[in-house]
């Protein structure tokens, strides 16, 4: 095999990260911590323990008196304004939260939340 065999490239790897990139993958991350979460809840394993760090995941989500759950997006402790002054997602069950993380995470891939973030 020689060096002209390979698929060369005059591109190098950046310094610094694209800023809103950097958020987009935090959020991500966050995000799929939460659906780990949601997903020990629904096994009967409420452990919420972050498999990386050892710390304590704190949920995205509640129980209200009446028997909804709510959802909020997170930024690092920050509930994200989703639109005009509403900051959290109404949701059925578990399933539901679960459904609706799904689509966030389509929403932060497709740049919908950059402007939020």
């Amino acid at each position: 095999m020689k060096i002209n065999d390979l698929n060369l490239s005059t591109t190098t790897k950046p310094k610094t990260r694209n800023p809103i990139t950097h958020r987009r993958l935090t959020l991500l991350n966050s995000i799929n911590k939460q659906l780990t979460n949601i997903d020990n809840t629904i096994e009967g394993n409420p452990n919420h323990i972050d498999v990386e760090t050892g710390r304590r995941i704190n949920n995205w989500y509640w129980l209200d008196e009446s028997g909804n759950y709510f959802l909020t997006i997170n930024y690092g402790r920050v509930p994200l304004e989703l639109d005009k002054n509403k900051f959290s997602i109404m949701c059925k069950d578990l399933e539901d939260i679960k459904s609706n993380l799904e689509k966030v995470i389509d929403l932060v891939n497709g740049g919908k939340l950059d402007n939020k973030l």
